[in-house]
């Protein structure tokens, strides 16, 4: 009776670890899975070492869904503001939520894919052809920011001494002039 307890925990462990695999933040539970775990950055740097290799990167989504016949191109942007074309199907960019533009946060994806210094298939452009998103992060608008009335009253203060030394200047080359 004793080793009931014990078999129910370790079933109950085992049951939830298959469920964790089964959702998509799980689905890997690391890039190592990916042959390499790379900046956008690192990528546009040293190309020739990724050149046509498995690669994990995170980003948002921004700009505009290009769709084409075959397929679709969308942007990821990194943490560091670098950006790099993904080619993918058109049933993973009907999953995308929000597109990031100014004023909106765009989705955030996890993607594995293969890195192309030179694609082939795109007329020699550097993409990734994407092979799994691992993981994707709804976007959101964002909150717009009123313009606090101490910056409003700098920039009023600052238009006016502009404009007062723009009349002192007027007047100084005017009075030259008649001289």
């Amino acid at each position: 009776m004793k080793h009931i307890p014990l078999l129910t925990t370790a079933f109950l462990l085992l049951f939830l670890t298959g469920l964790m695999s089964l959702s998509p933040i799980y689905a890997m539970e690391s890039p190592e899975s990916a042959k390499t775990s790379v900046s956008i950055h690192e990528l546009l740097s040293r190309p020739e070492i990724y050149d046509q290799q498995v690669i994990y990167i995170e980003g948002e989504i921004v700009g505009q869904v290009l769709r084409r016949k075959d397929g679709a191109w969308f942007h990821l942007k990194d943490k560091d503001g670098l950006m790099i074309g993904i080619w993918t199907s058109h049933a993973v960019v009907d999953n995308f939520s929000f597109l990031g533009r100014h004023g909106i946060r765009g989705d955030y994806l996890g993607i594995t894919g293969v890195y192309y210094k030179i694609c082939p298939l795109h007329g020699g452009d550097t993409d990734i052809h994407l092979n799994e998103v691992v993981y994707h992060i709804v976007g959101h608008p964002l909150p717009k920011s009123p313009v606090s009335p101490i910056k409003a009253y700098f920039l009023i203060l600052l238009f006016l001494s502009g404009l007062l030394l723009w009349l002192v200047n007027y007047r100084l080359q005017k009075k030259t002039n008649n001289d």
